[in-house]
């Protein structure tokens, strides 16, 4: 049987058509631009490798136990190469407020409360989520049980989403456990955001969070000590 010109032609023309449109989808697929998400603790290593210089901060806290609780608001500025920090932290607890300077330098912590001249040299550095909270020198590569939470926008930052948790000891020698949420930019992994929720071991209501937000990068900031002649003494 002789197939008819028009039904062949029509023929030839449906298996191109069929070849063309599988070429396509597969070139499609090809060329379609695809984002890979890396893994939570690449995430963390990359976090570690942050190369700013300094960086400005604003944060939130509230503490409470059974029977008293604490909040803090504040601002600030880190840099890395001295390590130093400049905090404004204007704190209540109970009917008290308070407004204080805190500066860091190492293993040096001066405090002065908003006005008054002299600066107070303290034992330990200001502790933002009322105990064992995050800082701005937090090291956010000891986190353990990392998850991947998604892609967010912060700030304007598209950022990658991650959760962990680190231990820390009261002064008492209790546990703490911060459960943290880490939001950290895509393009160079810089930290944008910090939240802490802390509990205390053997504590029932004992609780702290805390919310930190990186806001400017490499500013060119210094900060500098206060002169010894400004530091009272004991």
């Amino acid at each position: 049987m002789r197939t008819h010109p028009a039904h062949a032609r029509a023929r030839l023309s449906a298996v191109i058509l069929l070849s063309l449109s599988m070429l396509l989808a597969t070139f499609l697929v090809a060329c379609s631009p695809t984002t890979q998400v890396p893994d939570p603790q690449t995430i963390i290593n990359k976090v570690k490798q942050q190369n700013w210089k300094d960086a400005t901060f604003t944060f939130t806290a509230n503490a409470a136990t059974p029977g008293a609780s604490y909040t803090a608001t504040g601002n600030g500025v880190v840099t890395r190469n001295p390590q130093r920090t400049d905090e404004t932290i204007t704190s209540n607890s109970g009917s008290q407020t308070q407004t204080e300077e805190v500066i860091t330098d190492g293993q040096n912590v001066y405090a002065r409360v908003k006005g008054q001249q002299k600066w107070v040299k303290l034992t330990t550095p200001p502790d933002l989520g009322g105990f064992g909270g995050v800082t701005p020198t937090t090291d956010f590569g000891s986190l353990q049980n990392l998850t991947f939470v998604g892609s967010e926008t912060i700030e304007g930052y598209p950022t990658w989403h991650v959760k962990g948790t680190y231990t820390t000891t009261t002064s008492q020698g209790k546990t703490v456990t911060n459960n943290v949420d880490l939001w950290v930019r895509q393009d160079n992994y810089w930290v944008v955001q910090v939240k802490d929720h802390a509990t205390v071991a053997g504590e029932p209501g004992t609780t702290s969070d805390a919310t930190l937000l990186f806001t400017k990068w490499n500013t060119g900031a210094v900060i500098t000590p206060p002169p010894p002649g400004q530091v009272a003494t004991s």
